[in-house]
């Protein structure tokens, strides 16, 4: 009876060893763990010209790359750049909101400030495009930010140049502006009465007066002065000269005159590109990310992609529209959202997303690829590119670029301040 007794309680043991272990040899505490990460999702905050692409193009691959991980990702994109920051702001001071969030270099000495970033400095050392020393100086400026650390990963890097409609070129007989006196003169001439009924359905330029115009307002007006930038090496603005109030004007007298929609006065990104694919604009200022988008809208051979014209000054003035990616520093998910992050600026997803998007990489070692110089998009964004200026990262630049930009513009297209005070308003918003 004893023996009997005693191979049963044997028995017990081992069915208990079993019950308590996973194919794997983990035990049911580590089973409840990983049941846990299962149940952890991530909530990944950017915004995008084509609702539902970045989700897209990262929904397979990441499934696939984290596997077992069990992290799940909610992919939540927002209309523009002025949308996002909007809500992103009361949320991160709030010590909320997203785990992974888009961000822009401008942004991120406010984000800073508000401890609302994680330092991924010792991260991205073990991230393979950095530890292979595959990234340039510029780029890993751009994601320094004027801070000690690195607070922001690049995500899109480009410039900012003029996509022509060939075919109302054409029309109107109007070449392709090289210097800012042609293009005034086409703005002018593309604004037309087409169907002849007395009222203009065509005008020249499709300006953006909403936030995010800063970029493009720079490029037609920066150029006058061969010495002009956002700020000067010593931190103070550097575009309140005369030669930069005169070109300023003129860029107010496009709207003025009647030569941009009625509708530029508020237009954001999808206004700019919607007037321009209606036909309703014959140019419109904006990078490579709308590139494959307005092909299909129009046809590749109705658009003609050009450098920003040559100031009076003889230089141009090329801007760079850069944005990055950072994690919240709040986030209750810190691993899982670095394994995320590690995952978007892995070479192979990079190149997925910059083949689907349109855009190129950042890595040095990608570009060599003859594709990225395959089609007029990116060989004027490729030979732009290092002469690009991105705007300045400083603690108010945030605030600058999304209210006091768009909000002084607008105020100087209706009149109600001069072009030399609306260039004073915006060198004093930078100091």
């Amino acid at each position: 009876m004893k023996k009997l007794f005693a191979l049963i309680i044997v028995a017990f043991l081992v069915l208990t060893v079993f019950v308590g272990c996973t194919s794997t040899g983990t035990t049911t505490k580590t089973a409840a763990t990983t049941k846990a990460k299962e149940d952890v999702t991530l909530d990944f905050w950017y915004w995008e010209d084509s609702e539902g692409q970045e989700k897209n193009i990262y929904t397979d691959k990441w499934v696939a790359y984290a596997k077992s991980k069990g992290i799940n990702v909610n992919f939540n994109g927002m209309a523009s750049i002025s949308v996002m920051h909007e809500k992103l702001i009361p949320a991160l001071a709030a010590k909320v909101g997203p785990d992974v969030l888009g961000t822009t270099p401008a942004w991120i000495p406010e984000l800073v400030s508000l401890d609302a970033l994680k330092d991924m400095t010792n991260d991205m050392k073990k991230w393979e495009s950095f530890a292979n020393n595959d990234v340039g100086k510029g780029i890993l400026e751009l994601c320094r930010a004027n801070q000690k650390g690195y607070y922001c990963m690049p995500w899109n890097v480009v410039v900012l140049y003029l996509y022509c409609r060939v075919d109302l070129f054409e029309a109107a007989g109007v070449a392709y502006p090289e210097t800012m006196d042609q293009f005034y003169q086409a703005c002018k001439d593309l604004t037309r009465d087409t169907n002849n009924d007395g009222k203009i359905d065509q005008y020249g330029f499709a300006m953006r007066g909403a936030a995010g115009g800063h970029t493009s307002w720079a490029s037609l007006v920066f150029n006058a002065d061969a010495n002009a930038s956002y700020l000067t090496a010593d931190g103070k603005p550097g575009f309140n000269t005369q030669a930069v109030i005169d070109a300023n004007q003129k860029f107010i007298d496009l709207y003025k005159n009647g030569y941009c929609p009625p509708s530029s006065i508020t237009d954001g990104m999808q206004g700019i590109q919607q007037n321009f694919t209606t036909g309703v604009a014959a140019m419109f200022p904006h990078h490579i990310g709308s590139y494959n988008t307005i092909i299909k809208t129009v046809g590749e051979a109705n658009v003609k992609v050009i450098a920003m014209p040559v100031g009076a000054s003889g230089n141009r003035f090329i801007t760079s529209d850069p944005a990055t990616i950072s994690i919240n520093a709040a986030s209750k998910h810190l691993e899982e959202a670095v394994t995320f992050m590690e995952f978007l600026v892995s070479p192979d997803i990079v190149v997925e997303r910059a083949k689907s998007l349109g855009r190129y990489p950042w890595q040095e070692s990608l570009l060599k690829d003859a594709y990225w110089h395959s089609n007029q998009a990116l060989d004027v964004s490729t030979s732009l590119v290092g002469q690009s200026v991105a705007p300045p990262v400083i603690a108010s630049a945030s605030d600058w670029t999304n209210n006091l930009f768009p909000q002084t513009l607008q105020r100087a297209l209706q009149g109600m301040i001069t072009s030399k005070e609306m260039i004073q308003i915006l060198a004093d918003g930078l100091k």
